[in-house]
């Protein structure tokens, strides 16, 4: 999980553009206004990249914490496991019904 979320290399690239593909060209044809237009290209490029590298990083987090807690809670029971079948023969022997 930690390797498909890839927190580290999300947080390396947070501030970069999400999949841009024209702005540079824009800029080099069209003097100062696509100089603008790809300034502002690029800008809304690399925020909408934050944003959605934003919410991908706290997924991670909350997926990468979950998995702690039940692999630790799994841990902890499996070696309960064995113990089950003793414990319902016991438990029916005294009469409870489930």
């Amino acid at each position: 999980m930690a390797d498909f979320f890839s927190i580290g290399l999300l947080l390396k690239t947070l501030f970069q553009p999400f999949r841009q593909i024209s702005a540079d060209e824009t800029g080099e044809k069209g003097g100062l206004e696509g100089a603008l237009i790809a300034f502002f290209d690029r800008t809304l490029s690399r925020v909408i990249g934050f944003i959605v590298r934003t919410f991908i990083i706290v997924a991670g987090i909350i997926t990468l914490s979950l998995q702690l807690v039940f692999g630790l809670l799994l841990a902890v029971l499996w070696p309960c496991v064995p113990a089950l079948p003793v414990i319902g023969i016991i438990v029916s022997s005294m009469g409870v019904v489930f």
